[in-house]
């Protein structure tokens, strides 16, 4: 697979849970060129050359998934939002890798109410 398709899986895949989101750990990481050395119930270990990194997990649907803002944190890399909601950018290594993932439609921007609603209408 390659890296590209691995983005594309990997954001097909996103999911959304506590207003963070989440893509699948095998993919995401190898869209980064990073491989999958150890999984562990609360994390992973990752390895990219002679660089060893560990990320927190999400086990959703029992499945592992990786947050966006854990993937930015991996030895860098450095992450933006692409214009005009095309996607998320990660770079490493000098080398782009876009996860086409429409954040503003799985994490709506809606503000909160000011005031509760009244219990008995």
């Amino acid at each position: 697979m390659t890296a590209e398709q691995a983005a594309k899986a990997a954001a097909s895949g996103a999911l959304v849970q506590n207003n963070l989101i989440y893509v699948p750990l095998t993919a995401s990481a190898g869209a980064l060129g990073w491989k999958v050395l150890q999984v562990y119930p609360l994390s992973a270990t990752l390895q990219s050359g002679t660089t060893v990194a560990a990320v927190p997990l999400a086990v959703l649907g029992g499945q592992p998934f990786v947050s966006l803002g854990a993937l930015s944190a991996l030895p860098g890399t450095t992450t933006r939002l692409l214009p005009g909601g095309a996607g998320v950018q990660l770079t490493r290594n000098q080398q782009n890798t876009t996860l086409p993932i429409k954040v503003a439609q799985l994490i709506p921007f809606t503000a909160p109410p000011e005031f509760a609603a009244p219990l008995n209408p």
